[in-house]
């Protein structure tokens, strides 16, 4: 049996949107902008939003690198 209690007619909220706090969508070609890595989550998180973008903003493709330029972070740039 299982833990869980299966249940009807429960309206699922609305859902929320933030604002991307990256700037993908005034990138031009050969520019980067810089992120820097505050836990383990932020890798997770700016690989995803930059694939999530390559989708969204296609023919636009970003790629995603980690850098040590003074601090650890990572480097987003736009290649096409």
């Amino acid at each position: 049996m299982s833990e869980f209690k299966i249940e009807n007619n429960i309206p699922m909220p609305k859902a929320r949107t933030a604002p991307n706090e990256y700037p993908f969508e005034v990138l031009k070609v050969g520019q980067s902008f810089f992120v820097r890595e505050e836990n383990h989550l932020t890798s997770q998180r700016v690989r995803s939003v930059a694939s999530l973008q390559n989708v969204k903003l296609k023919p636009k493709h970003f790629a995603v690198r980690r850098v040590n330029e003074p601090k650890l972070g990572f480097r987003i740039w736009r290649t096409q």
